[in-house]
């Protein structure tokens, strides 16, 4: 099964970042949080970035800071919240094909998670598939690697299938944040 982390490397393939020096200083912030396994100080924190990035005239640094958000909440077992960013985010590349079909990998990915959320998973992965095959049809992205597509889109594939045969993931319950961050966004 592709996870959350094996896919979350996929929205740097070109390399690029929107994320400015000091979204950067407070984001290493969360980071240390996360290592440190506190999620409250990782709320606090996102509560800040959340100030810093929607002053951004970069709708993208906002797009990357409420993807790292997810990660995080993904990471503390908060993974309705990271639905919930990975939304905000979704919504925010819009027209960015692999961005969204990342993003739709990545919810799908942690619906299978959820208990009985098993055909909300395969909707989201279908369309993550299909914004691949779209790309590798119409060439829309500049790769280095053409082939890095077909490779993915077989992973995916396979991905898929098991889930489709095994059923949801055996995880544990979500727990509930009782921050509730991404529900007081306000974007």
């Amino acid at each position: 099964m592709l996870t959350l982390v094996d896919v979350f490397k996929w929205l740097s393939i070109n390399g690029k970042t929107h994320i400015r020096f000091s979204t950067r200083l407070v984001l290493d912030k969360l980071n240390d949080a996360v290592a440190l396994n506190n999620p409250t100080e990782a709320w606090i924190i996102m509560n800040r970035l959340r100030l810093i990035s929607v002053s951004s005239p970069d709708e993208e640094e906002f797009a990357e800071v409420l993807l790292e958000c997810g990660r995080v909440s993904y990471e503390f077992g908060y993974y309705e919240d990271a639905i919930c960013f990975f939304d905000l985010a979704l919504h925010k590349y819009y027209s960015q094909w692999h961005q969204s079909a990342v993003i739709l990998w990545m919810q799908g990915y942690l619906y299978w998670l959820i208990p009985n959320q098993l055909d909300r998973a395969i909707i989201c992965w279908q369309k993550s598939l299909d914004y691949f095959l779209n790309i590798k049809e119409r060439k829309l992205i500049d790769c280095k690697e053409p082939e890095w597509y077909d490779n993915q889109i077989i992973n995916m594939k396979e991905s898929i299938l098991n889930a489709i045969n095994n059923g949801h993931s055996n995880s544990i319950i979500p727990m509930n944040n009782p921050m509730q961050i991404c529900s007081n966004l306000g974007t």
